[in-house]
């Protein structure tokens, strides 16, 4: 039996190595690590989307008519800190672009710094563990540009919806 299960994982592994490696495009694979795994595709609205996992990273792509969209991470190893101990100033330091919305959040009892920048190469959004700073989660969103939201929309959140980004409300 356990000689079965793992020549049944052996082949799973290839079949997976096989078909990522000749469906994956190239636009996609320069955006992520060298042996992130594939873990899902899937087409929805016009919209092309690989996830990838490599440790305790996660990967998304989001590609439109082949053209690379939206590049979205995730450390699963970092999370919400217990209390802020950031500032604003400290919370957006080191980061390239025009500060759009920078603000401290507790989502389920736990402090993040949620900071969304209009950089050379699109919008990023940034969510930060808000006792050291740590990167916890990105966003970009390739050659998009934004106005503030209009009145009404208190809690900014960026989705990305039939290929737009929009504002979301409280």
């Amino acid at each position: 039996m356990k000689k079965m299960l793992t020549m049944l994982l052996a082949l799973l592994l290839m079949t997976t190595t096989a078909l990522g490696e000749s469906s994956i495009p190239d636009e996609v694979t320069n955006l992520i690590p060298e042996g992130a795994v594939l873990l899902e595709t899937d087409r929805d609205d016009g919209l092309m989307e690989y996830e990838f996992r490599d440790g305790d990273m996660f990967y998304e792509v989001v590609l439109r008519e082949g053209q690379v969209i939206a590049l979205k991470t995730h450390n699963a190893a970092l999370k919400p800190a217990k209390e802020n101990k950031l500032t604003e100033e400290t919370a957006i330091a080191g980061l390239n672009g025009t500060v759009l919305y920078a603000r401290a959040e507790k989502d389920d009892g736990r402090w993040l710094w949620k900071v969304i920048v209009q950089e050379e190469e699109g919008l990023a959004e940034y969510e930060m563990n808000a006792e050291t700073g740590e990167v916890m989660e990105t966003e970009m969103y390739f050659s998009a540009e934004i106005e503030m939201p209009p009145e009404g929309y208190r809690k900014l959140d960026l989705e990305l919806e039939d290929g737009r980004l929009r504002w979301e409300k409280d």
